[in-house]
């Protein structure tokens, strides 16, 4: 009987031991993805511009937020998002028109641009992310803050591989798409602005 206990307990002391066992978590780091903001720049600074916080009515806060077949939702604890997409997409904006503040006295369109975010998804089973936003452009002055343009505008890039930092590439090209958007409907105003100033002179 004794040498039964003893084989038992050792056996209980190989079986622990092994990779894999039952009461063993195998520990999994948490990754942290940013929007790519090494490339982003809009060159010029015919306007000065700045930008309220985006808010997010997508159900993604930290982490990443995967839409599978079935409309099946996938919420990834191990992979996340370095702020939620609201601020980080302000942020980005403000480091790509971090030209558009110039220092001069000169009376030159000033705006500022919110909004919200009502689409930022992983889509899995079709292999693409799709960013949607609805946004305004208003005035910025002291004496005038009208908001001049109320506009909806999405955008889709492809991704060819399942994996957290493929995604984050993919979600940053839709976001350089809505910063290239911005500047080209900010250079048109700002251009519309100066004939009229003119005219009226």
């Amino acid at each position: 009987m004794k040498y039964l206990s003893v084989l038992i307990i050792l056996t209980i002391a190989i079986i622990l031991s092994q990779p894999g066992c039952l009461f063993q978590d195998k520990y999994q780091p948490t990754s942290h993805y940013d929007l790519d903001t090494t490339t982003a720049g809009i060159k010029g600074n015919s306007f000065r511009i700045e930008f309220a916080e985006f808010t997010t009515s997508e159900p993604v806060r930290f982490k990443m937020v995967y839409r599978d077949h079935q409309n099946l939702l996938l919420v990834d604890n191990y992979n996340k998002w370095i702020q939620p997409p609201g601020p980080m997409l302000s942020r980005y904006l403000r480091v790509a028109f971090r030209n558009h503040n110039p220092t001069t006295t000169e009376e030159i369109p000033s705006y500022k641009i919110g909004g919200d975010i009502f689409m930022f998804q992983i889509d899995i089973e079709h292999k693409r992310v799709t960013l949607g936003i609805n946004y305004s452009i208003s005035r910025a002055s002291s004496s005038d803050n009208s908001v001049l343009q109320q506009r909806t505008a999405s955008f889709t890039e492809p991704f060819t591989e399942n994996a957290p930092a493929v995604f984050a590439a993919a979600m940053s090209r839709c976001v350089a798409s809505f910063a290239t958007l911005l500047e080209k409907k900010l250079r048109s105003m700002s251009l519309a602005s100066e004939q009229s100033t003119s005219s009226s002179n």
